[in-house]
């Protein structure tokens, strides 16, 4: 299979940062389609979110952003981070519906919904 430069796509991380304690975070800043219910119970959230090492605090910004912390002890690059990164970014989507966007990027250009577009499904 031969690959173009314009396979490649470089997604916008979220900041790593180091807390005072050691643990690692990332906040993250998504965008859905639309409003988010004022009725959420956002703690709630955080909770199903969130599981062995990787806890989730979710936060609305503006009627359809929200801002997501994510804590943990492991390296903030560790590997299964990014898949439970991206079973959040699904999660996220379930719970209060269709994601815009991720990091100020459109969420197409995200792998898991990547792959997806190329075989035609949303």
């Amino acid at each position: 299979m031969k690959y173009s430069p314009n396979d490649i796509i470089i997604n916008n991380w979220a900041e790593l940062r180091q807390t005072p304690d050691g643990k690692w975070n990332r906040l993250w800043s998504i965008s859905l389609q639309k409003s988010i219910l004022e009725t959420i119970d956002y703690e709630n959230i955080s909770k199903l979110l969130s599981h062995e090492d990787f806890y989730v605090q979710v936060q609305i910004s503006e009627p359809n952003c929200l801002l997501v912390s994510v804590t943990t002890e492991r390296w903030g690059w560790d590997d299964e981070l990014y898949f439970a990164t991206y079973r959040m970014f699904e999660e996220i989507e379930h719970i209060l519906g269709k994601i815009d966007k991720i990091q100020g990027e459109n969420r197409e250009k995200w792998s898991i919904w990547l792959g997806r577009k190329k075989n035609g499904d949303t």
